[in-house]
Formats: structure tokens, C-alpha cells, sequence
């Protein structure tokens, strides 16, 4: 699917499946945010070691596959493949530009986005509270008797 993509963030995709850390990094803002695995990595030195450890960690290669608004945001949704418990999966990662950089990126984690997609939302900085979990386990247990 050919997906109509500003710049940068076109950019983000092909240099991550390339695991350039440093052309990564240049996309960024110099006070840039990603936010990743409940860690916030601010500026480009941070991103560059942020993006290293993922390419080392998980030999991560990311596939878009629908792109959409939201208010100031593009959302990129992303077949995620490596070397991790469930690969491959679909995340959305929101990306928020500044010209033709990257101000921001959040990339929520397994657990934050199967509970976003049950329509439920985690509490307490992005870790879900203990009613939600049970919810979540709920939902998931009636689709499977569905």
C-alpha cells in the first residue's frame, strides 16, 4: 500500500528499517519527546540511543499500513516485526511535525493499546489501573466464547 506520508515521517520508516540511528535522530526537533515502552526520551542524542537500543534489543522492521489525522497528529498504523513475544504486531504510532521535523512521537506499548482498543484508557501515566486489567482480561475472554 502506498500511503501519501509528509516528509519526515516517510523518512522515519525507511531509516528505521535501515537501523540508522543517526538519520533517525536528525529527524527530530532538538528537543524532540518520543515516548516508548512507558520512557520518554527528549532530544536528539537521547532518540539517536533510544533508536540504537531498539535496533540492537529487537532487530525491529516496521511495514505502515494506513495513515490518519488526529487534530494536530498523524497517525501511522505499523506492522512491527523483530525479535519479541508476539512479533509481528500492529501499533499506531502518532507523530506530531514541526516544518519538516518531528516534535513528537508515541508509540504505546502491547498492553497501552490492546486496553485503547477495548475502548478502556489506562490511568496513572500510561499504566493501566487494576480494574481496567480485569476488564480488559473480560473482553478478551468473551471474544474467544464468541
Amino acid at each position: 500500500m502506498l500511503l501519501d506520508l509528509d516528509a519526515p515521517i516517510l523518512t522515519y520508516f525507511e531509516a528505521t528499517n535501515a537501523h540508522q540511528a543517526d538519520a533517525v535522530a536528525a529527524l527530530f526537533t532538538s528537543d524532540a519527546l518520543v515516548h516508548d515502552e512507558a520512557a520518554d526520551h527528549r532530544g536528539r542524542e537521547a532518540i539517536r540511543d533510544w533508536a540504537e537500543g531498539t535496533y540492537r534489543k529487537y532487530g525491529v522492521a516496521l511495514m505502515p499500513l494506513g495513515a490518519e489525522s488526529d487534530g494536530e497528529a498523524t497517525v501511522v498504523t505499523a506492522e512491527v516485526s523483530g525479535t519479541f513475544p508476539g512479533s509481528p504486531i500492529r501499533l499506531p504510532f502518532r507523530f506530531v511535525t514541526d516544518g519538516d521535523l518531528i516534535s513528537e512521537l508515541r508509540i504505546p506499548n502491547q498492553l497501552q493499546h490492546s486496553l485503547l482498543s477495548t475502548g478502556l484508557r489506562p490511568h496513572v501515566a500510561g499504566v493501566p489501573c487494576l480494574t481496567h486489567l480485569r476488564l480488559m482480561l473480560l473482553v478478551r475472554s468473551s471474544q474467544r466464547l464468541a
